[in-house]
C-alpha cells in the first residue's frame, strides 16, 4: 500500500466509523487479531472488542466529530492490524465541565 492508501483508510475510519457511527465497517478496515492501544486505557483486542468500545463511546457522545485523529497504524495488506492512539483527555474533560478550563500561567 501506498501511504495514500494508508491515509486513506485512516480517513474511512475517522470519518465513516467514528463520525457516522458505521461499525459494520471495522470488518473491513481492521484485522479479526487487531490490537487496538488508546492512551491510558486497557488494550482493545479484535474487531468485537472494537466494535463494542466505538459503539459505548458513539452512545455517549453521538454527535461527536473527530476532524483530526492522532494514531499510528500497523497495515497488514490493506488492513489495520494494530493501533496507537492519542486522545485530549484534557479537553475533553473541560468540555463537559468535568475540569475547569486553563487560565494564563501566573508568577
Amino acid at each position: 500500500m501506498t501511504s495514500t492508501d494508508t491515509i486513506a483508510v485512516h480517513r474511512r475510519y475517522n470519518d465513516e466509523i467514528i463520525n457516522q457511527g458505521d461499525l459494520d465497517l471495522v470488518d473491513t478496515i481492521f484485522t479479526p487479531d487487531h490490537v487496538d492501544h488508546f492512551s491510558g486505557e486497557p488494550d482493545i483486542h479484535g474487531t468485537a472488542g472494537l466494535k463494542q468500545f466505538l459503539g459505548m463511546f458513539r452512545r455517549a457522545f453521538p454527535d461527536t466529530q473527530f476532524t483530526v485523529g492522532i494514531a499510528i497504524h500497523r497495515f497488514a495488506g490493506a488492513q489495520i492490524q494494530e493501533s496507537w492512539d492519542c486522545y485530549d483527555a484534557l479537553g475533553l474533560l473541560q468540555q463537559l465541565g468535568a475540569v475547569p478550563p486553563s487560565g494564563p500561567a501566573t508568577g
